[in-house]
């Protein structure tokens, strides 16, 4: 069987769920857009009789799967497909892909009994076989704070093989209160932490702008967290790591819901 290597970058809501279309778009695929971060998946697919199979980082999902989490991201991603010689005798079972989130309130679990919840809390849902999500984040925690409790060590405990890390709504509250800190200056600081701790774990970490309040003035949303947001896509240019724009993506929602 002949092999295919190439780059693909797809957009959220344009992945094909067709194995044979999937494999086409990756010849001629253009790059991401300037500035624009790309998370390296390693995905390898065969095809037969019945049907196309598909391993993401050595683990095998369903082509829904993968459609499903770009969704929740919402972000652009590059993959690598590599369409190996089918051979069941050299075939390995491969470990699961563990992620582990950090974040605020608005991304960890809740009761099932509450009306509230996080998005780190139903990600998961859109994984198949082969992936484990822990989900670390913790209500009223801020970049400085979530540190300061030894929560950052619990997850490198984890070792994921990548850690989604969204902070921004604690960190914004008034100078003074122990959570807060200053866009510029801590807040940026605690992220290199967070970014070089993981990496020298092994892990991927991948940065998330903090999700819009749904408050509104005059028929927009606010825009109190946009510093934050900045700051985020500052250090992961700067670092050299994705970032997943929910800032702008959950922006554009909640206008749309409205009021």
């Amino acid at each position: 069987m002949r092999t295919v290597l190439a780059s693909l970058v797809v957009f959220a809501t344009v992945l094909c769920a067709s194995g044979a279309n999937l494999f086409a778009k990756a010849v001629n695929a253009p790059d991401p857009p300037q500035g624009c971060a790309a998370l390296r998946l390693a995905v390898s697919g065969s095809r037969n009789s019945q049907g196309t199979k598909v391993i993401v980082n050595g683990a095998p999902v369903g082509l829904p799967a993968i459609n499903r989490v770009q969704e929740v991201l919402h972000e652009y991603v590059r993959l690598e497909l590599d369409e190996p010689a089918a051979d069941p005798a050299k075939a390995v079972e491969s470990p699961a892909i563990r992620i582990v989130i950090l974040g605020d309130s608005t991304v960890s679990n809740y009761p099932a009994n509450s009306p509230l919840r996080g998005w780190g809390q139903v990600i998961g849902e859109g994984f198949k076989k082969g992936v484990t999500v822990r989900n670390l984040a913790a209500s009223g925690r801020s970049t400085k704070t979530f540190l300061a409790e030894g929560r950052l060590k619990s997850a490198l405990k984890e070792h994921a093989d990548f850690a989604l890390i969204q902070f921004g709504h604690n960190d914004s509250h008034g100078k003074g209160r122990p959570e807060a800190t200053d866009p510029e200056t801590d807040f940026k600081a605690n992220l290199r932490t967070y970014i070089d701790t993981f990496r020298e774990a092994g892990t991927q970490p991948i940065l998330v702008t903090p999700m819009h309040r749904r408050r509104f003035q005059e028929g927009k949303v606010t825009k109190e967290l946009k510093p934050y947001a900045d700051a985020i896509k500052a250090v992961a240019l700067e670092k050299d790591v994705p970032v997943v724009d929910l800032y702008t993506s959950s922006g554009t929602l909640f206008e749309t819901l409205g009021e």
